[in-house]
């Protein structure tokens, strides 16, 4: 195992960033308070079965409603950043316009600041309340195609559902020098850590 990647989770309020971690890592199920800004570090095995050390940022949720929504982004991570996952809920149309924002944010910070390569994910969760869907499939799958990242959809209730993400996001992070198989993701020897709050 070589270096920590640190990556950043965003997203709005409520679109379950946090139980996407907790279920994740540890197989613990919400309802979680909300978020100030909690660090996590987890061992997930990449695609080429090598665990790489991924210490994960959960911020603060966004209210899709503000009127500084853009200054509301977790700014002083994104130097620091190695990859992001960007959250939104499936039931909840103004949460995945709002990723598409930050998404663009993120994207201008490292036009701007061209140091590494930047490696992110999309993820849309809830997938399971199929009878509160707003945003499709087809509508999510057309727009990440369009702007050129990686999208998966997720329920936090189905564990197996989150290990596809994590898999793809440890592979790009730490790329192989030749071809790869895609294998089985897991996540052992995790701790939490926190910082000024948690959810």
């Amino acid at each position: 195992m070589g270096k920590t990647f640190r990556v950043v989770v965003c997203g709005t309020k409520e679109c379950g960033k946090t139980s996407i971690i907790e279920r994740a890592i540890y197989n613990k199920a919400g309802p979680f308070p909300s978020t100030v800004e909690d660090i996590y570090v987890a061992n997930v095995e990449n695609d080429r079965g090598l665990e790489e050390q991924i210490r994960i940022y959960d911020t603060a949720g966004i209210d899709p409603k503000s009127l500084s929504l853009k200054e509301d982004l977790p700014r002083h991570l994104f130097p620091h950043a190695d990859g992001y996952i960007l959250v939104f809920s499936l039931d909840d149309e103004a949460s995945f316009q709002v990723v598409d924002v930050i998404r663009k944010e993120v994207e201008l910070h490292h036009k701007e600041n061209p140091k590494k390569d930047l490696v992110l994910v999309v993820v849309g969760n809830k997938k399971d309340l199929t009878q509160q869907r707003q945003v499709e499939t087809v509508q999510a799958l057309n727009w990440a195609a369009r702007e050129k990242v990686k999208y998966f959809e997720v329920s936090a209730s189905e564990r197996s559902s989150l290990f596809e993400p994590f898999v793809y996001l440890s592979s790009k992070l730490s790329p192989p020098h030749g071809k790869s198989s895609f294998t089985q993701l897991t996540m052992g020897r995790s701790s939490k850590q926190h910082s000024k709050g948690s959810e």
